[in-house]
């Protein structure tokens, strides 16, 4: 009963939680050709953003990509 109690109690205190998170991210990459040193790539990237969601989440100034 006490773990019952404790589990509707957190439903509670988290029931006002809204998610602000970005989503509708499309991404476009073109090939342009050989990178300026040996044995790499040059890539143009493009990412197009087109909504968010919970109120409003910053748009970034700032993203970095890694691909492994």
């Amino acid at each position: 009963m006490k773990k019952f109690l404790v589990f509707i109690s957190l439903i509670f205190i988290f029931s006002d939680v809204f998610p602000a998170h970005i989503t509708g991210v499309e991404m476009i990459y073109r090939y342009l050709g050989p990178g300026s040193t040996a044995n790499t790539k040059s890539y143009r990237i493009t990412l197009n953003f087109s909504g968010t969601i919970g109120g409003g989440a910053a748009m970034p100034g700032v993203v970095r990509i890694g691909i492994l």
